[in-house]
């Protein structure tokens, strides 16, 4: 039970504590922070996956992650050091996602993960990294475009199956009338 002086745990963004608050919010609570749900006191990228996490889960297991709330404050370091966590964050998560991208995207994703991991450690430059995300972006952009194309392909066949269906019934219903 939340005493009544403290948020409860909701979806989406809110006004203040009293209406409320996501996972990252009640973070800049506890944290001494202005409210907002993407706190000084978090890494961004942790942050965004909080966000995600708790509008994405039902209220009663939106509940159980109050517990880790105190594990995202503090965890945003300044400059260099933070941004490498969050690339290093970042590749680790695209690693575990890469099976789902589609096989003609695989390798330039898998090429940008390596420039990221590999500007963390200092063997590729800024330029060269943001090289390998752009050509990942452009190629899943592509693959992304081809999969709506095909997705809109197989509703219009859908529809002109439904609708020759449609067409067969009244002419069966049709000739089945004129037979009497």
């Amino acid at each position: 039970m939340t005493p009544d002086l403290l948020p409860i745990l909701s979806k989406g963004a809110h006004d203040g504590p009293t209406a409320g608050a996501c996972f990252m919010e009640y973070a800049s609570f506890l944290a001494g922070e202005k409210w907002s749900d993407s706190p000084e006191c978090t890494l961004p990228l942790l942050a965004a996956a909080a966000r995600a996490v708790n509008d994405s889960v039902d209220d009663a297991t939106r509940q159980s992650l109050a517990v880790h709330i105190p594990r995202v404050i503090g965890t945003a370091w300044p400059g260099r050091e933070g941004r490498v966590l969050e690339v290093r964050l970042a590749a680790w998560c695209a690693r575990r996602v890469l099976h789902l991208v589609p096989d003609e995207s695989r390798e330039v994703c898998e090429a940008a993960i390596r420039a990221a991991e590999g500007w963390c450690d200092g063997t590729v430059s800024e330029t060269e990294c943001g090289t390998a995300a752009g050509a990942a972006r452009a190629a899943y952009a592509r693959a992304a475009a081809y999969a709506r194309a095909a997705a809109y392909a197989a509703d219009a066949a859908a529809y002109a199956a439904a609708y020759a269906a449609d067409a067969a019934a009244d002419a069966a219903r049709a000739a089945d009338a004129a037979a009497y």
